[in-house]
This record gives structure tokens, sequence and C-alpha cells, in this order.
């Protein structure tokens, strides 16, 4: 029913975007001729854009500062947005960004978002609420799991959230500046400098997948060791289950057991912030 509050979970993240069992690359670029071939075209605000386009990343940190719009109208058109419609979104942030929840929330809440990609749509998004990522994948976690001491490691395209908990609260939280855009660009410099090529980052992933270059256990390595280092303030140690999730830890699960196989790993790690967020809005009574 159009005038029934819907409760949407997306999570934006910087190589995939992220809504129920959906998940699409985070790039678009803008579409200046027609192609009739292209059948992932959103159209807002007078410009055509190309979606789930594989091209070079934002470089920018701040989710808030991005241009996400796009991104999020095709995540809610993909999960059958209807002319009409109203929202409460909740959506997900880094943690080092939470302090820019006014910011979204001015951006989004009580405005109506027309846009065209089958038909002609236009939404309201009435509420926003932001949850941090990783904070988030808690959730999906067994109960037993828990009551234990935990550090939880959210490996995704641009940066890693690491939150500890300790008798299930919260004792330290932070993100860290690197994700798996930087380790792909480490596999394009070494495959470049080696075969002479001129690959794009971007390209990386699409070509390890297809078979066409290494993915390069010894950049595996290092890239986790230097992760490793980088969240050395939280303790790692005796008495702690490490557990990862994101998308990152789906590609690099084997050089992360190499480091440590006591290391755990959350199941559907790509859409764990997502489920966690379901499991929250479930017991608020939204869904």
């Amino acid at each position: 029913m159009k005038n029934e509050l819907i409760t949407e979970v997306v999570d934006l993240g910087n190589y995939n975007i992220k809504i129920e069992d959906i998940a699409f690359v985070s790039t678009f670029t803008e579409l200046y001729e027609a192609d009739q071939s292209e059948n992932k075209i959103l159209e807002y605000e007078g410009t055509r854009y190309r979606m789930e386009y594989e091209g070079a990343f934002d470089s920018e940190f701040n989710k808030v500062k991005k241009h996400y719009i796009p991104n999020l109208l095709w995540a809610l058109d993909k999960s059958g947005a209807k002319d009409g419609n109203q929202y409460r979104l909740m959506l997900g942030l880094p943690l080092n960004n939470l302090g820019q929840t006014d910011k979204i929330k001015s951006d989004l809440e009580g405005k109506s978002f027309t846009f065209k990609t089958d038909a002609t749509k236009t939404i309201t998004i009435k509420e926003v609420v932001v949850v941090g990522e990783c904070i988030s994948s808690y959730y999906v976690l067994p109960a037993n799991i828990r009551e234990e001491d935990i550090v939880l490691i959210d490996l995704g395209g641009r940066t890693a959230n690491v939150v500890e908990y300790s008798n299930k609260r919260i004792k330290k939280s932070d993100t860290i500046n690197i994700g798996m855009i930087d380790f792909y660009n480490r596999v394009k410099s070494k495959f470049n400098n080696e075969h002479g090529e001129n690959v794009e980052t971007h390209n990386i992933k699409h070509l390890i997948d297809k078979g066409v270059i290494p993915q390069y256990e010894c950049v595996e390595d290092t890239f986790v060791k230097d992760l490793i280092n980088m969240i050395k303030e939280f303790n790692l140690g005796l008495g702690k289950k490490i557990i990862f999730t994101g998308g990152g830890s789906l590609t690099l699960k084997d050089a992360i057991t190499r480091y440590n196989n006591k290391f755990m790993f959350i199941d559907d790690p790509i859409h764990s912030n997502v489920n966690g967020n379901i499991k929250l809005a479930k017991a608020k009574g939204w869904l």
C-alpha cells in the first residue's frame, strides 16, 4: 500500500551495495550516448546513469560525501520500489563516519526523490536510522559466541571496521583506512610491473575471477599482515575470539587462515551488516 511505511536496510558499501539478498558493484557512470544494449539505466535529476558499471572507484573515504543517491535509488528499485512508496531506511556507515549522521539525515529525511528506470517513480524517505558497520554484524553471531570476548573485523572495500566486545558491550571501536581496493591495487602493481601491462585497479577482481591474472599468495599474506599490524591497538591475544566478516574476508579467507588458523569467519559475510540490521529492525517491530 502506498501510504504504508516500508523499512528497507541498505548497505552503501565502497565496493558493493547490499540490500536484502541483493548485491551489486557500487561504481556507475553518466551515460552520454544512447546505447540500445544497455539495460541498467537510472535517470535522476536530468542525468542518465549507467549503473553497476565497472569503473574507477570513488577515492572518498567518507560515505556521506560520496555521490550515493543514484546507488541508493537503484538499490530500492531492485528491491521492488513502487511509485508513491514511503520508506524508513536503515543505513550503515563506517564507525568513524557516525558523526555525519545528522548530515545524511538532512540529505534524506522528509524528502521525495523522482527517478526513472523501467518507469518513472517518486518515493519519499520519511525516516533514516544509521547503524555503525560491523556493529550490525555482531547481531548475526550465535548467542553463545556473543557471550565471549570478541574482536570483530569487517574488511570492506575501502576500510576495515573493528569492534571489540566484552560482556556483550562495546569496549573499543575504530575504522582503519585499508580495504580490498588497496589489495587489488597491490595486485595490479605487481602484475603490471611483471608483465608490462596497464591494467586498472577496477578491472582486477574481474580478471582474477576469470583466471586471467593470479591473486598472488605473497600479496595476500603481506596485505593480511599489514591489516593486523594496523589494528594492533586491539588486543588480539589470549581469551578472545577474532571474527572476520565483510567481502574481503571471503576473498582473503585462505590468507587469513594461514596467518592464524584460530581466526573465525561469519557466514554470508557480504550481507552480514544487512542481516544484522534486519534483526534489529525486527526487534523494533519494523519488519
